[in-house]
């Protein structure tokens, strides 16, 4: 009962450990070789009243030189930290740039690829 117990909780803790393991926005040059998480990281307190819409980019480009563009495909989601709005799935061709209006509202982007690319997220 004691190693179902303890396996369950290491379990949690690995699951929870993926969860909140993620990349900051704004983040550039990032490997990623199959899934990979960015969050935008508001202050405590940094409730932006404004209407004003920001640009989210998710620009894509190759890992290695011998790679070539356009042979690797990136599925892109975009999505706000409060779980109100999903936009996606996008794909993108390594070499590419996405962009994105979003409100202020922190948000986050979840990237996959079968192959290797270095991907960059920033708002304007």
């Amino acid at each position: 009962m004691k190693k179902i117990l303890l396996i369950s909780v290491l379990v949690f803790f690995a699951g929870l450990n993926q969860l909140l393991a993620a990349n900051p926005i704004p983040s550039y040059n990032v490997l990623v070789t199959s899934r990979a998480n960015f969050q935008e990281i508001k202050a405590l307190g940094g409730n932006n009243q404004s209407k004003e819409r920001r640009q989210m980019n998710i620009e894509t480009t190759s890992a290695s030189p011998s790679t070539s563009f356009g042979n690797t495909i990136v599925v892109t989601t975009v999505y706000r930290l409060d779980g109100r709005a999903t936009l996606g799935p996008y794909y993108i061709v390594v070499g590419q740039t996405l962009v994105i209006g979003i409100d202020t509202s922190a948000w986050g982007v979840n990237v996959s690829t079968d192959g290797q690319s270095l991907v960059s997220v920033w708002i304007n």
